[in-house]
């Protein structure tokens, strides 16, 4: 069962790397197996494609990302000291994963694939 666990994991990290390293067009399934060390049909297994990889990477930076938000509203501080968690939380983010940042508003800025941004947009109004 961890073994399973480890390659999802694997196949994330490597999918992300890759990502923000040439993009999602310059991402290829292959190159994802290559560098996670799981096989094509692992990959198909869990995400069911390249998009499905990506999408699930951004839903777990989203669900990270809503779980600090909840932690901060249940937080008993003034609404002003939660703004301020909130930002310094947001920045933290963005500081210590800029590459990642950079591919998600690069991939996401783009019009080619307006699917995949609606998918994303969807998982952000949860």
């Amino acid at each position: 069962k961890t073994e399973k666990v480890d390659k999802r994991q694997a196949i994330l990290e490597a999918a992300e790397k890759l990502f923000c390293e040439t993009g999602y067009e310059g991402t290829s399934t292959r190159q994802i197996s290559k560098e996670s060390g799981a096989n094509m049909a692992m990959i198909n297994y869990y995400f069911g494609s390249k998009e499905g990889v990506f999408v699930e990477i951004m839903n777990e930076r989203i669900a990270s990302f809503a779980s600090q938000l909840k932690i901060i509203n249940e937080d008993k501080i003034s609404a002003i000291e939660k703004l301020h968690k909130v930002i310094e939380g947001y920045v933290n983010r963005i500081l210590n994963n800029t590459a990642f940042h950079k591919m998600m508003h690069r991939e996401l800025s783009l019009t080619q694939r307006p699917e995949m941004y609606d998918k994303i947009k969807d998982a952000m109004g949860q």
